[in-house]
């Protein structure tokens, strides 16, 4: 049985019937016709159904959160800071990862390949395991949505966030943007789901005791996107031992491009200028990593477009490249401090 012999599914797909993330939300009726019409036998129009509702009254609930906690009305935001939190989230989660993933491999060197490529992590919002890559990349895409709603409602932004009440209801900014953040994840959650449903040929069904929710890909489209993730996984490993062996030998030390001096953060505001002689042993390993980044990871028929100068301008996409590289080192440091004092405040508690 192919996805294609479903007639719901290619009314949705010419937008004949409403979707769920659409502003206007779901015509509930016009789905309910649509399916009592279709003669309610073929499982797939049901599936497609039962997605719609479902993803619907998900989106809805999530809408609503959102117009129920407002910013309070004393607060300040902008365009700039909704771009800044959200990307900001998504950065935080990525260097929370990669420090698990890297105190995970510092553990047990003998890792095998298999589980560089299966790497999951527990740092999600209710502690539940996932595949690491794909935590990474939800909570970046969720960002997309909150950025796109902030820049269509960007010379009403205020009225759109705020509590628009005198009195003092409303949150805080730093409560507001967790909510903000939470609320993307869902959303870009349900309008994932209705989009593999839509296109990506899978069937969906909700058990019927309980919230659990099932989502078979087991036909040709399913299998071939699943053998498309895995590669993507695999490709993504391979670079990671390929930057780590790199990285550990001695072949960076004949790199004539490779800065002697990196950006020293000291705490507060205060940078200074730091010969990378004088790093510890793991701040000259983090250089080294990041550095090699950028000799593995980019493949080689672009190497070529690094050295094209900016139109206009005397600086080239390798500079640019340059000042992000400093700019992840300096980040990676104030990371580290953050972690060690966050560990030093856990073990006083412990010793009290």
């Amino acid at each position: 049985m192919k996805f294609h012999q479903s007639e719901l599914l290619e009314r949705a797909r010419k937008r004949d019937l409403t979707h769920p993330t659409m502003k206007a939300g779901l015509d509930e009726g016009q789905w309910i016709d649509a399916l009592a019409r279709c003669g309610r036998t073929n499982p797939l129009d049901r599936s497609v159904a039962e997605a719609a509702f479902w993803v619907a009254h998900h989106l809805n609930m999530v809408r609503n959160t959102r117009d129920h906690f407002k910013l309070r009305n004393d607060e300040e935001i902008s365009v700039k800071d909704v771009i800044h939190y959200h990307i900001a989230a998504a950065n935080y989660a990525f260097a929370q990862i990669v420090e698990e993933q890297i105190q995970r491999r510092n553990e047990n060197r003998d890792l095998l390949f298999d589980s560089e490529i299966k790497a999951v992590t527990n740092l999600t919002r209710y502690g539940y395991s996932a595949s690491a890559s794909e935590v990474v990349m939800t909570r970046l895409d969720s960002a997309k949505g909150a950025i796109h709603d902030a820049m269509v409602n960007k010379h009403n932004l205020e009225g759109c966030l705020k509590s628009g009440s005198d009195d003092a209801s409303g949150m805080d900014k730093s409560s507001f943007v967790d909510k903000e953040v939470y609320c993307s994840e869902l959303y870009h959650g349900g309008a994932a789901i209705w989009q593999d449903v839509l296109y990506g040929d899978t069937f969906f069904a909700r058990h019927p005791h309980g919230s659990a929710l099932v989502l078979s890909k087991l036909n040709d489209m399913g299998v071939m996107r699943a053998i498309c993730d895995f590669r993507r996984d695999q490709h993504a490993a391979t670079e990671l031992l390929m930057v780590k062996d790199f990285a550990d030998g001695r072949v960076l030390l004949f790199d004539k491009r490779m800065p002697k001096a990196v950006i020293k953060y000291e705490g507060g505001a205060s940078l200074e200028f730091m010969m990378l002689s004088q790093a510890n042993h793991d701040l000259r390993k983090v250089v080294a990593h990041r550095w090699a980044e950028n000799l593995v990871c980019i493949e080689p028929h672009l190497f070529a477009l690094l050295d094209i100068k900016c139109q206009n301008e005397n600086y080239s996409i390798r500079d640019v490249l340059l000042v992000w590289f400093h700019l992840t080192i300096v980040a990676h440091q104030f990371m580290d401090r953050i972690s060690n004092r966050v560990r030093s405040r856990s073990l006083t508690i412990r010793l009290q």
